[in-house]
């Protein structure tokens, strides 16, 4: 963790490299440029932040950030970070959405992160602004099929944030200096609050695609501030960077949307709370239920911290599709196939981003089989399985 005084190595991303980065920062996938804000995000000493996936899925910092989403512009050419705070609302930086028409063909993409495959992230339109605070730097967008339901929203911090609170920002970035054309995925960058007087004023790394972000206190995983950008003085010497404080935000947004239901915190909002089924105890090898042709189970339920265990015996006779069925809105449930053990390394999975996941023995060796069922992050939700 890096410390607020020694932030005096501070290296700037300056403007005129940012410029002449533009067309190293485009974006593979979707050809966007992150839209910048003055000034520029900062690195401070070298650059120091994680991918989302490498944080344990234990890990509270990995819980929050499912609800951190890339936020496409195609209509401006532009890309930002956006994080839920209901359901169907997201927050990002302003000048991300100055006015409706620059969100023209919006999307927010949530899972685009390290290792998981373009046809796995979950995708939702957001074209409806909401509304937007010019003196406080936040717009509200509404996005259509509720994705808070199965990816979480986050919570804003009231009050004042004291300076060394210890702090995370999560957002969608890459190094395109070192790697040109890099795909902007989901990060974690520590860091610690350097002062707090109008602006959070903290040393958390970040780059141009940062900003729209959600700053976190690492003590109570609240949102505490909206990244904005690099913080300079009056001589235009490095501070950190700077965001706008989440109670000086949630103020606002009793005031002036009184209506808009923020969260608590949840991992999964308004998900069913799924109680143990008549299969359980199944979560390892020694309990797994076996599955044979025709099987056919309803109102099964994977709860936190639960995962559930099948069987199956590979044979001439016996290559069989399992079908796992449930509504991906109220929870995403994923499904690994392991042979003979389970161990770190599964031979077939199903981890797409909709309804249903299907797993295919056919061409398999033939032996015993794991069949895992899990939920993404801290999922709840109730599936059926079938065996073909």
């Amino acid at each position: 963790m890096k410390k607020g005084q020694e932030i005096l190595s501070l290296l700037v991303v300056a403007f005129s490299a940012l410029h002449c980065a533009e067309q190293a920062t485009l974006d593979p996938a979707t050809g966007l440029l992150p839209l910048k804000n003055e000034p520029a995000s900062l690195v401070i000493e070298n650059l120091e932040w994680e991918e989302a996936t490498s944080l344990s899925t234990e890990d509270k910092l990995r819980e929050r950030s499912r609800a951190v989403g890339y936020l496409a512009l195609p209509e401006v050419g532009a890309r930002c970070t956006a994080f839920l705070v209901s359901p169907s609302v997201l927050m990002t930086s302003r000048a991300c959405a100055l006015e409706e028409s620059m969100l023209k063909g919006a999307k927010v993409y949530f899972r685009r992160e390290e290792g998981v495959p373009k046809g796995e992230w979950a995708e939702f339109s957001c074209q409806r602004l909401i509304g937007e605070d010019p003196l406080l730097n936040y717009a509200l967008i509404e996005c259509a099929d509720q994705p808070g339901l199965t990816h979480g929203v986050l919570e804003l911090a009231p009050g004042h944030l004291a300076p060394a609170t210890n702090v995370y920002l999560l957002h969608q970035s890459c190094n395109y200096f070192y790697t040109p054309r890099c795909g902007p995925t989901k990060k974690m960058s520590p860091g610690v609050v350097v002062e707090n007087q109008g602006s959070v004023i903290h040393d958390a790394d970040a780059l141009a695609g940062a900003l729209g972000a959600p700053l976190l206190s690492m003590h109570h995983h609240q949102v505490v501030g909206l990244h904005l950008g690099g913080a300079l003085d009056a001589s235009e010497t490095a501070l950190g960077n700077r965001a706008v404080p989440a109670g000086a935000i949630l103020d606002s947004l009793r005031r002036r949307y009184p209506d808009l239901a923020l969260g608590p915190y949840s991992s999964v909002y308004g998900a069913p709370e799924a109680n143990p089924d008549s299969l359980e105890p199944n979560e390892d090898e020694s309990q797994g239920t076996v599955l044979e042709k025709g099987f056919l189970s309803t109102n099964l339920s994977v709860h936190r911290g639960d995962r559930d265990v099948f069987i199956l015996e590979a044979s001439a006779d016996f290559a069989p599709q399992v079908e796992i069925l449930f509504q991906h809105k109220l929870g995403d449930l994923d499904a690994v196939l392991y042979y003979r053990e389970i161990s770190d390394q599964p031979i077939r999975s199903a981890v797409s981003a909709d309804d249903d996941e299907f797993i295919n023995l056919k061409g398999l060796r033939y032996g015993t089989y794991y069949l895992v069922v899990y939920g993404y992050g801290d999922v709840v939700n109730n599936y059926s399985l079938r065996v073909r």
